[in-house]
């Protein structure tokens, strides 16, 4: 699985996921007065589903601004960018006994 997030037609993230899993885009606009939170922004982050852990990743979080124009192109499988974060179920303090 891959695909592509750009705004304003800059270079794009380019987000891949070899495995089993699923990758998703999000948008976010928050107006939290209370938590003085007024951001916009678009992010990719996919969860790779192994035979005995689970991967979380997650790309750069792009800011916006009133107008910009944001582009998801759906790819063909391939190479992307590494991802700026990855956590997996091993790590959880809750698996300490699991044997990989």
């Amino acid at each position: 699985m891959r695909l592509s997030l750009s705004v304003n037609g800059s270079t794009p993230i380019v987000a891949s996921l070899p495995g089993a899993g699923c990758l998703r885009t999000h948008l976010t606009m928050s107006n939290r007065a209370k938590d003085s939170d007024y951001s916009k922004n678009g992010r990719a982050v996919g969860v790779e589903t192994r035979e005995r852990e689970t991967v979380f990743v997650k790309w750069p979080v792009l800011d916006l601004n009133i107008g910009d124009v944001v582009e998801v192109k759906i790819l063909p499988d391939g190479e992307g960018d590494a991802p700026t974060g990855s956590r997996s179920t091993f790590e959880a303090p809750s698996n300490l006994f699991l044997v990989p």
